[in-house]
């Protein structure tokens, strides 16, 4: 919105201001008296308010409120143009505090005046909601017209298709079967557009409460808008009061000096707003004019009413014939019910007839039913036993070929058995010469280690301490080590200790002695051991006789012979490392004696104290170190003790699980083996099963034969003719049941023998593989027995050798050590006289369980060869009982023959009932349908009448809608007619205030900005009555439209 050029009073705007001029001569302020310049302001003043009140009318009209405003302003500005010279001569300064009160007033005038602005705003705002508000309803209202035109449509249509199925209903081309097919095809059309109807009536409903609403809303906001209005108008003459003593008071100080100048200038102005008035009064002729189309446009739609209200008689008189019509049809609807009556009784007899019928065809197709079953069972039986012949001799041939072919396949196991037996044998034939060629390779490796041996013992008598190092493991040398520093730590201990040196002199030349006379039993340790290996290599020949296929054990036993030829060398190198030791004990000892000589030298006092007290105690010394010496050896010897009888318990407890393992394989074998008798068992077992069902199918098939024939002879008088055929599909059915049963029998069989010979083969395969997973595990784990115990008898000998070391150290000790070294010896006599006896065991076990696997596989081939006879003799069984089938079709075959020449005859004569029946059956449904055609016409009919009844209420209450909207049309236009009369009212009195106003007042109201915002005011009211006008057009046009589409539906 933009600002009016009167709502400011500042200087700048006071050229726009209207003035006064009485003439063109100018004022002469100075002879201006007070007296004459208050007179002219009270006249100014009253001119004002007359000028205030004059339009009154078009401020209740007005819709922007800006006529009060520019009517106070042109009042304030006339009598402020009036009083510009009362401020000369000293004026101001007599009213200065009036001044200053005044433009505290006008502060608050000017707060006021911003609030009344927000105000104004809101009511702009208020106002656009209202414009949108009514937008949508215009909208709302195009969406009813676009259905109802919708709903119109589908009528008209819905009423043309009727129109057209009652034309179809009169011409007699039409068939029953059309009716029935159009007017269901209608009553669905119908369903839907009434279903639609509904629908968009309820949117309507909905649709027209919207507006409904809306109209209370906008009747609510011109009300607020009303009395928002009358404030701003109290408010804006309060504001134009104030506003004009503000301007009285600012003007008195400026106005002496422009007087002159602004008089000029109004001079012009006037001349401009005179322009002004002559167009303003050209547009109100121009808006007269309007007015004048607008009557004519009510007049038209007055006539348009009339012309609805005909419509609407026409309307009563179309229902007025419905009515009439309806009677009529009513009338039709109660002869159609008699006929209707007529024809259910008919319809009622008929059907207790075609009951009466159906019960006798029931009864004859039954009857025809049991002797075409008879008849197709009796031929299904002959040609079954035709394909039987035929198939049975196929069968003999397939029979004999697959027997044939079963012979080959026997023949050909039998040579792959025999190739595999071969093959085995020539597997053994050739292990032997591994064997062999494994045994020269020993005797080689044998005479390798021997010149080995050898030339290490040369190379240990240039560097003996070396040579020691590197051929014993690392644990000798470990216990080498420790041996050394024990012998350390006592030549430190008897380095004080000469004396007992002396004696240890004395005890090792005993024990030299005594190591001599153990050299002599450990070299006849070494003759038995002699004997022992050669009492070995007998025993390897014997096993090489008894078990062929133990080449890894034998090899295992020439490891223990190469292993008691290396202990027998280790005792020799002892023996000569003994004697090497004694030789350096001997020389560590004068050496001792040297130092110790020495030592009571450099300690004369001391040294003879020690030898005084070694000289009184040498008894009690030599007692005491004799006595350390012996629990050494027996701790010594206990721990020697402890570590065999540990191997000895892991030996018998390796022997225990070897033990075991054997019996859990041996168990695992025979649970095979059970397995596999168990599984031929069931195969029998099967076997047997399947021939037992052949059995009982040739029992019940005898005993089928049997009934059939009885059959024949009781029923041969009732078949006939007619039954042949479907005999023969039945025969042929039967046919392929019978072979396709035989066919599965002997397919099934000859699975059954496939997959029992291939699960035998792999079975037999799988024997083979565990057998020798069996031999090779076992070998192996003999070998890792061998092995083992051979690694325990080197860490026993090296214990041994390191006992032997240490005793040989300490020679004091000899005839102790003596009898312990002969407890040892025995000790491993014993220990190797044990694991002899184990490794015979083994190979006593082991001989046993390869005796024990031959008889297995033995078993298991006696099993194949029971089960191939068994095989053949039910192969024979089944030839028997072909032979058998076969005799008894020749026979049936005959019997067929002789009843075939008795069935033709009744055939015909079957065939030729059921012709007749079948016509007569047709004749009747077709009478039966022919009523029930008639029944659905007459329930068409009353559905249409049905229809006709609800459609000419949906009509009534449509009039009645009509009637409705018509009145509340009326209405508006009466209330539009009567608001043009009062503008027209207003604006005569608008034009008589005008003429009868003086120069100075018509200057004053027809002000330039005056007159336009009443001119909008004008225009917008015109515009409202053109759209109100729009609308009513509008609407009658709808009544026509539905008027029209109305009109047909009464005639029909």
């Amino acid at each position: 919105m933009t600002r009016a050029p009167f709502q400011s009073t500042s200087p700048r705007n006071l050229e726009f201001l209207p003035s006064i001029k009485l003439s063109n001569e100018s004022i002469d302020i100075g002879n201006v008296s007070k007296q004459k310049l208050q007179r002219q302001l009270s006249d100014l003043r009253r001119r004002s308010v007359n000028s205030e009140n004059i339009p009154s009318k078009s401020q209740q009209e007005d819709h922007l409120g800006f006529n009060e405003l520019n009517n106070g302003y042109s009042g304030v500005l006339t009598s402020s143009t009036v009083s510009q010279g009362i401020g000369s001569h000293g004026f101001g300064q007599r009213y200065g505090g009036v001044i200053s009160s005044l433009q505290a007033e006008l502060l608050a005038l000017k707060k006021e005046y911003s609030q009344l602005e927000k105000q104004y705003k809101q009511e702009l705002l208020r106002r656009s909601d209202l414009e949108q508000l009514e937008r949508t309803i215009k909208d709302q209202k195009l969406h009813i017209r676009e259905l109802q035109n919708e709903l119109s449509d589908e009528k008209r249509r819905s009423k043309t298709r009727e129109m057209s199925l009652r034309n179809k209903n009169n011409s007699e081309s039409a068939t029953n079967e059309q009716w029935k097919d159009m007017l269901a095809r209608s009553e669905q059309e119908r369903r839907q557009k009434q279903t639609q109807l509904t629908e968009k009536e309820a949117e309507c409903a909905k649709l027209m409460k919207q507006i409904k609403g809306l109209n209370s809303q906008i009747e609510e906001m011109k009300e607020a808008e009303v009395v928002s209005k009358g404030k701003l108008s109290k408010m804006e003459s309060e504001l134009s009061t104030n506003k004009d003593q503000a301007e009285l008071i600012k003007r008195l100080n400026e106005e002496n000096k422009d007087l002159s100048e602004k008089l000029d200038r109004i001079s012009n102005e006037l001349s401009d707003n005179l322009y002004n008035r002559e167009s303003a009064m050209q547009e109100i002729k121009d808006l007269r004019r309007e007015n004048q189309e607008i009557t004519e446009k009510m007049n038209e739609s007055d006539q348009t009413v009339k012309q609805v209200k005909e419509s609407v008689e026409l309307l009563t008189r179309e229902k007025e014939d419905i009515v009439v019509e309806r009677d009529r049809l009513r009338g039709l609807v109660d002869e159609k019910a008699e006929e209707n009556s007529r024809l259910i009784t008919r319809i009622e007899e008929f059907e207790v007839s075609a009951l009466d019928y159906r019960s006798r065809l029931d009864s004859l197709e039954l009857d025809n039913r049991d002797k075409t079953l008879q008849l197709e069972a009796l031929r299904a039986d002959h040609d079954s036993y035709k394909t039987r012949e035929s198939g049975y001799i196929k069968q003999l041939e397939e029979k004999t070929q697959t027997l044939d072919k079963l012979k080959k396949e026997l023949d050909i196991l039998r040579k792959e058995r025999s190739s595999s037996i071969g093959s085995l044998e020539d597997r053994i034939k050739m292990l032997d010469i591994s064997k062999k060629k494994s045994e020269e390779m020993i005797s080689e490796l044998t005479r390798k280690n021997d010149e080995l041996l050898r030339r290490v013992h040369e190379s240990n008598e240039q560097d003996e301490e070396r040579d020691e190092i590197q051929a014993k493991n690392v644990e000798l040398m470990e216990l080498n080590r420790s041996l050394q520093e024990q012998i350390d730590d006592k030549i430190r201990e008897n380095q004080n200790l000469l004396e007992e040196i002396q004696l240890k002199s004395r005890a090792l030349e005993d024990g030299e002695k005594d190591l001599r006379a153990s050299l002599v039993m450990k070299e006849e340790i070494i003759v038995q051991l002699n004997k022992d290996v050669a009492h070995a290599h007998e025993k390897i020949e014997a096993a090489r006789r008894n078990q062929e296929s133990s080449l890894d054990q034998i090899n295992e036993y020439l490891g223990e012979i190469e292993s008691i030829r290396q202990e027998r060398e280790a005792l020799q190198n002892q023996v000569q490392d003994l004697s090497l030791k004694c030789s350096k004990f001997e020389n560590a000892r004068d050496y001792l004696e040297s130092k110790l000589v020495k030592y009571l030298e450099e300690h004369q006092l001391k040294g003879l104290e020690l030898v005084l007290s070694e000289r009184e105690g040498d008894l009690e010394s030599k007692n005491r170190l004799i006595g350390q010496s012996i629990d050494v050896i027996m701790r010594e010897f206990q721990v020697l003790k402890e570590r065999n009888e540990s191997i000895l318990a892991e030996r018998q407890d390796e022997m225990e699980a070897c033990i075991r393992e054997n019996d859990q394989e041996r168990l695992k074998a025979e649970a095979i083996v059970k397995d596999q008798l168990d599984e031929l068992g069931r195969i029998l077992s099967e076997k047997e099963e399947v021939i037992e069902a052949v059995q009982r199918e040739k029992v019940g098939l005898e005993a089928l034969l049997q009934e059939k024939d009885q059959e024949l002879r009781v029923r041969l008088e009732e078949k006939g003719q007619e039954l042949s055929t479907a005999v023969m599909e039945v025969e042929r059915q039967k046919k392929a049941e019978y072979e396709s049963q035989i066919q599965y029998i002997e397919e099934r069989f000859d699975e059954i023998i496939r997959e029992k010979e291939e699960e035998f083969e792999v079975r037999i395969k799988e024997m083979e593989q565990q057998f020798e997973a069996v031999q090779l595990s076992r070998g192996r784990e003999i070998e890792y027995q061998l092995n083992e115990s051979r690694e325990k008898f080197e860490a026993i000998i090296s214990e041994k050798d390191v006992i032997i070391q240490s005793l040989t150290a300490e020679k004091g000790r000899s005839e102790e050590m003596e009898a312990i070294v002969q407890k040892k010896e025995m000790e491993i006599q014993a220990v190797l006289r044990e694991k002899q006896e184990e490794i015979e065991r083994i190979i006593r076990e082991n001989d046993q369980e390869r005796l024990k696997s031959e008889a297995i596989v033995k078993d298991q081939l006696e099993e194949l060869g029971r089960i191939l006879s068994e095989k053949e003799e039910a192969i024979e069984a089944v030839q028997r009982e072909k032979v058998g089938l076969e005799t008894l079709l020749q026979e049936q075959q005959g019997e067929v023959c002789s009843i075939k020449l008795e069935k033709d005859d009744m055939i015909a004569r079957l065939i030729q009932e059921k012709k007749d029946l079948e016509s007569e059956m047709r004749s009747k449904d077709e009478y039966l349908k022919e009523v029930a055609r008639e029944k659905e016409e007459v329930e068409v009919f009353r559905n249409k009448l049905s229809e006709s009844s609800s459609e000419n209420q949906l009509l009534r209450d449509r009039i009645l809608k009509l009637e409705s909207t018509l009145s509340s049309l009326n209405s508006e236009n009466n209330q539009l007619s009567e608001r043009i009369q009062k503008l027209e009212q207003e604006r005569v009195s608008c034009s008589i205030i005008q003429d009868q106003s003086s120069p100075i007042h018509s200057l004053d109201f027809n002000s330039s900005n005056a007159k336009q915002m009443y001119i909008q005011s004008l225009q917008n009211e015109i515009n409202e009555l053109r759209s109100l006008n729009s609308d009513l057009a509008e609407r009658l046009s709808e009544l026509e439209v539905s008027m029209i589409h109305q009109s047909p539906r009464g005639r029909c």
